[in-house]
């Protein structure tokens, strides 16, 4: 692939500045089923992008794993379509953040004929519930087929932003071993593209930002230790839970929104930058910890035991304490 080419699919797909600028050097270079990994959970570009782009990319390289990706692509398109005896329902959840959950709207499983009237359903809503970019809120679009037996069965989930369009979807299998009817997604363009392994330009001691809106509020983390990049537990960091207490755990696996594995769609490494803003008053930890394991993969390692010590720390102080008697 030539570097024009490489350098376009990166600066679509990734919205990160760090990650473009890292991604773009020589030496970082992806390998082409990295690139795919990349294009499939993008947050930034539709299906249909991800469909022409998997295609662009395995007639280039041959690639079979590519090539089948991007035909599983083209059947989940193919599917927006509808015959006059199946239907779509449309969903609203949101991340709420009183309950740290993720809520359904109040018109959950709203029926739609055809895809038209899914989008008109859902400026509908977005509308009506006055939703905005800080709302968190997305839409699951279930598309249902009759059985012989004239059950209706769930066969494809799309995940749709607002303002993009349809970014991720699970087609849906029959487990018989689960049951009669049970029809459950296949995780492989959706929630599994939370684990995207490549690599990172940061280290033990940056003070990062992790967004994975809409699906969860931006959270603010310490990077412990930045081992082997081919490790997808490489990047390692110190974060508040939802609950409050202090944790370690890995960035490539969304540590930090572990609880709602099933819900968020975006891996942590596409808007992740340093943040050098302001930090709340749990927060501000990080400034004191920072300068006492910058650049030291060793020193940061002694620092990721502490908050697993009487269950998570809640208390910055008695974290911080806990961290200087270290050095």
């Amino acid at each position: 692939m030539e570097k024009k080419d490489y350098e376009a699919i990166i600066n679509r797909t990734v919205p990160s500045w760090q990650m473009r600028e890292f991604l773009c050097l020589p030496d970082n270079k992806l390998s082409p089923s990295e690139l795919a990994n990349v294009i499939i959970g993008s947050p930034e570009i539709t299906i249909d992008e991800k469909h022409k782009l998997l295609c662009s990319l395995a007639n280039e390289t041959g690639d079979k794993e590519i090539s089948e990706s991007a035909g599983d692509f083209k059947a989940a398109i193919d599917n927006l379509t509808c015959a006059p005896d199946e239907l779509f329902t449309v969903d609203d959840p949101r991340y709420d953040e009183d309950i740290k959950e993720v809520k359904y709207g109040e018109y959950c499983n709203q029926p739609c004929a055809d895809y038209d009237k899914v989008i008109g359903y859902i400026d509908w809503n977005y509308n009506y519930e006055e939703y905005d970019s800080d709302s968190n809120t997305w839409y699951e679009i279930k598309k249902w087929v009759p059985d012989e037996n004239g059950r209706f069965i769930n066969t494809y989930i799309y995940y749709y932003l607002y303002g993009i369009g349809i970014c991720w979807f699970a087609a849906c299998r029959e487990y018989e071993d689960e049951g009669p009817y049970s029809y459950l997604p296949e995780q492989k363009y959706s929630s599994a593209c939370t684990d995207l392994n490549i690599v990172t330009p940061f280290r033990a001691g940056d003070i990062v930002r992790i967004d994975c809106r809409p699906f969860a509020p931006p959270v603010n983390a310490l990077i412990l230790y930045a081992g082997p990049d081919w490790d997808c537990c490489s990047l390692l960091a110190l974060y508040r839970d939802d609950k409050g207490r202090y944790r370690t755990g890995a960035v490539k696996h969304t540590d930090m929104w572990l609880h709602l594995r099933g819900d968020n769609m975006i891996s942590a490494l596409y808007r992740i930058e340093t943040y050098d803003g302001e930090l709340n008053e749990f927060d501000r930890i990080y400034n004191e910890i920072s300068p006492l394991i910058y650049g030291d993969n060793k020193k940061g390692d002694k620092v990721l035991s502490c908050p697993s010590e009487n269950r998570g720390y809640t208390s910055p102080g008695e974290l911080l304490e806990k961290v200087k008697g270290l050095f």
